[in-house]
């Protein structure tokens, strides 16, 4: 068996390779538009792009992930198009916590073998339009949930953090690994 990456996420195959685990990349064509309670969501937009792309594996371990993250007030965290975007989700984060729900199925034939999910708090510091602006001007917003890198720059916008980093980048690696362990995925570079 080998594994296959079902997301065209930057951030999912740096943190599979940073691991060690050799996978191929076949991203996932769904509509990932979806309402309702984001731990949810990110479980189910986890196993349907694992599903989707299994069809095309047969015999090979596909891993699905996703991220949903919500402000404090409910509020969606997305991926912004333009600067002016990217600085007013920033904004409306200044001060503020928001939560992040990483998650991860591994998919067999069809057959769905496990779902992970993981959970993170960031709590911003506050900050003003400037400094807003400052670090959307770097250009690590593009791309990025909540417009923000916290394994780059976007740390000095932090005051804290509780639960995984690991959600907080986008994919739930220790459960991850744990998953792919209990399901025997030979050669795929797991240390036993």
């Amino acid at each position: 068996m080998k594994l296959v990456l079902a997301s065209g996420s930057a951030a999912r195959r740096k943190l599979l390779a940073a691991a060690g685990l050799h996978f191929t990349v076949d991203p996932a064509e769904i509509d990932e538009t979806a309402d309702g309670d984001p731990r949810l969501r990110a479980l189910t937009l986890a196993c349907e792009k694992a599903m989707a792309v299994s069809a095309r594996h047969p015999g090979v371990v596909v891993i699905g992930g996703d991220q949903v993250g919500q402000r404090d007030d409910g509020c969606d965290l997305r991926k912004c198009e333009s600067e002016d975007e990217a600085q007013s989700q920033l904004k409306g984060l200044a001060g503020r916590t928001h939560t992040w729900f990483s998650a991860a199925a591994l998919v067999i034939d069809g057959a769905i073998e496990a779902r992970v999910v993981e959970r993170a708090e960031v709590r911003f510091r506050p900050f003003d339009a400037e400094a807003a602006r400052q670090y959307v001007a770097l250009g690590e917003w593009k791309g990025c949930a909540g417009s923000y890198q916290i394994e780059g720059r976007g740390a000095q916008l932090v005051a804290g953090l509780e639960g995984s980093l690991h959600a907080v980048l986008g994919l739930p690696l220790f459960s991850l690994l744990d998953a792919l362990r209990a399901v025997r995925v030979p050669d795929a570079g797991l240390l036993t």
